[in-house]
């Protein structure tokens, strides 16, 4: 039985069409500000987050790494600068993230490393058993099935390969718990509105 999961059932707009043309549409609009509105939303948080789980799998040495929901290639730029795989493939739905994506890594002179390709996490064109390593930061909460995309993840991985991502969650204790609701319920939504 398909397990359905709390993120799968957020949708930007509305309930009519599918998340995941929704999500592509929303990110496409907003990709020319995403950097600074990520930055800011997370209090400049996020990167420390992912410097952090990219030391987690620092010792399996990847070769070639897929960063799935790549966005505008902030993880796969810190997986090179971390990980120094051969090569870096930065997949995302939304092309207007890309784009963005493919400036940054131009202007550091890693396109021979990092390259990026439109993709479906659910649907993805690639072969078997391609990747030496998965990564993928805050995407997760994005993709229109989790279970179809983490098969995929798994078909296309090495076996033994590690599928690293990482994703926000709703604290448990007070007082961090009463602090996120304050800052996603009142605080969010004004700067985001600003930007």
């Amino acid at each position: 039985m398909k397990q359905e999961y709390n993120v799968e059932k957020v949708t930007p707009y509305d309930k009519v069409r599918p998340k995941r043309e929704q999500v592509t549409e929303l990110f496409n609009e907003i990709a020319p500000l995403y950097d600074k509105l990520n930055g800011v939303l997370s209090l400049g948080i996020d990167e420390y987050w992912r410097r952090e789980a990219l030391r987690w799998i620092k010792h399996y040495h990847p070769d070639h790494v897929l960063d799935l929901a790549t966005g505008t290639g902030d993880f796969a730029i810190l997986a090179h600068n971390i990980l120094q795989p051969r090569k870096i493939t930065a997949a995302d739905i939304s092309t207007g993230m890309m784009e963005v994506g493919k400036e940054k890594v131009e202007a550091r002179g890693m396109q021979h490393i990092i390259s990026f390709e439109q993709q479906d996490s659910a649907a993805m064109t690639f072969p078997d058993n391609t990747f030496d390593a998965v990564i993928s930061s805050f995407g997760i909460r994005n993709f229109q099935s989790i279970d179809e995309s983490f098969q995929e993840v798994l078909r296309v991985l090495k076996p033994g390969a590690p599928f690293l991502f990482a994703e926000l969650t709703v604290p448990e204790k007070k007082p961090v718990k009463d602090l996120y609701t304050i800052y996603t319920k009142h605080v969010m939504p004004v700067l985001s509105g600003l930007f």
